[in-house]
């Protein structure tokens, strides 16, 4: 029995198994039912250009007619790709403005913007929303016929001490994703979350080097994830 994202990915502790999602198929595949109003950087010192960056502050509102649980946002940093997942309740016509703190276990900064000082551009884009009567969406880019979509496409660790980082997958069928590679003892990749379409795994750094896992789903298509510790 499969089950649903937001209930697996609620304080990224497994949960009782729920029904089957099914996707839908809006007449533009593109057009997000959530909008982004705005998305922006915080910084340790607002008033000082070349204070260090503190997190993230993502506006937007559900403009659909059902209630949201699960928001996945890629944010990209001065050409740099991250995750953030948001777990909650997004009523529909309610602008809601979410702060996430660098850092943290939710989202990490890439490693190369971890000492950066100015004010890099940064871009918001919805990934995937799953909502509360058991659907879900994401872009038609992710729904491509034989493409697996994995997001990011590396991952840099400095260090083994670095926190945590998400990894999210979407096959163009149902399926049951796995992983293989030459991965363990440098890094290890836990399932999270998984519904019919879309999985996430946790990747914690255990040992300096460099490995590469394949993302595998259930018609065979495939997908590489590089990841180095430093």
């Amino acid at each position: 029995m499969k089950r649903s994202i937001a209930s697996l990915l609620l304080g990224l502790a497994l949960c009782a198994p729920a029904a089957a999602d099914p996707v839908m198929a809006p007449a533009n595949p593109f057009a997000s039912p959530v909008s982004l109003n705005a998305c922006n950087l915080e910084y340790s010192n607002e008033n000082h250009i070349n204070s260090r960056i503190s997190g993230v502050a993502i506006q937007f509102t559900n403009e659909s007619s059902r209630v949201s649980d699960l928001i996945n946002f890629k944010v990209t940093i001065n050409g740099q790709d991250t995750l953030i997942r948001d777990v909650g309740t997004f009523t529909p016509g309610v602008e809601i403005t979410h702060k996430f703190r660098a850092g943290s276990d939710q989202w990490s900064l890439p490693v190369l913007l971890q000492q950066f000082s100015g004010r890099p551009p940064v871009t918001c884009r919805i990934e995937s929303i799953h909502f509360t009567d058991g659907t879900s969406w994401h872009p038609g880019s992710a729904s491509t016929k034989g493409a697996l979509t994995v997001f990011p496409t590396q991952l840099s660790f400095a260090g083994t001490q670095a926190g945590a980082r998400l990894i999210y997958v979407a096959s163009p069928v149902p399926a049951t994703f796995s992983v293989r590679g030459n991965c363990a003892g440098i890094a290890s990749i836990l399932l999270v979350a998984q519904s019919d379409y879309e999985a996430v795994y946790r990747v914690v750094p255990r040992a300096t080097g460099y490995c590469a896992s394949t993302i595998v789903d259930g018609a065979g298509n495939a997908a590489m994830e590089p990841i180095v510790v430093k």
